[in-house]
């Protein structure tokens, strides 16, 4: 698979200052998310992943991406546990693969690039956190090399790779640290792009996830905008 889609960055600011940042494992390998709201209406995000799969002595999958964006939440209720946010973003990613590509044996690498625009409505409390998700991501990839059949090599694929992922976020705790649980589907809008169906179908990811205050709520106005 060249595609692994990478956790989603949902964080489901409140105020000012909001600071959330988590450590999390899956069917993708390794993800570390940050996020910092920049006043009462934006915040930005940083993502890693990385992965080094092994399925057996001679068949692996290496990759590593990193990303940014930057995002719009709104509190939706006079109780605050109500929140929209929506966040696009850009990353760059490598990927080696070696074993089965589908019907046949191969060796593949590549970069490509990645762009991705993400809704989200979820409800935040002390103790639970919940989201749906919806995240459209397109793929350009670049600098392509299949080892086993080098004439098919190409320096510049055309074309992008777009996907539609439906995702579940939940975090229960307390406060300032909470157990986070996210799974989701990875869904090709565009089968006949010779890559397409090089993307893993799966989000499943668990780990835990932070959240440091930088202003008290009962001091915070309520986000009116």
């Amino acid at each position: 698979m060249l595609y692994l889609p990478n956790m989603a960055n949902v964080p489901l600011h409140h105020d000012k200052g909001d600071l959330m940042f988590s450590a999390n494992t899956g069917f993708t390998g390794y993800n570390f998310q940050g996020s910092y709201a920049i006043n009462e209406m934006f915040f930005a995000n940083l993502n890693a992943a990385y992965a080094n799969m092994r399925r057996d002595s001679s068949d692996f999958n290496r990759s590593s991406l990193g990303e940014f964006g930057f995002g719009y939440f709104k509190v939706l209720d006079k109780k605050r546990v109500v929140i929209f946010e929506s966040s696009a973003g850009y990353g760059l990613a490598s990927v080696n693969d070696k074993g089965l590509q589908g019907n046949f044996y191969g060796h593949l690498s590549s970069n490509y690039h990645k762009i991705y625009l993400q809704p989200s409505i979820g409800a935040t409390t002390d103790y639970f956190d919940a989201a749906l998700t919806t995240r459209l991501t397109a793929l350009q990839y670049f600098n392509f090399k299949d080892f086993v059949n080098p004439t098919e090599s190409k320096d510049y694929y055309p074309g992008v790779c777009a996907y539609i992922e439906p995702i579940a976020t939940l975090r229960t705790g307390y406060k300032y640290v909470k157990l986070q649980i996210q799974v989701g589907f990875s869904l090709s809008l565009n089968n006949k792009h010779p890559l397409a169906l090089q993307g893993f179908p799966l989000i499943a990811n668990i780990g835990l996830s932070g959240h440091i205050p930088t202003q008290k709520k009962e001091n915070t106005p309520t986000n009116s905008y």
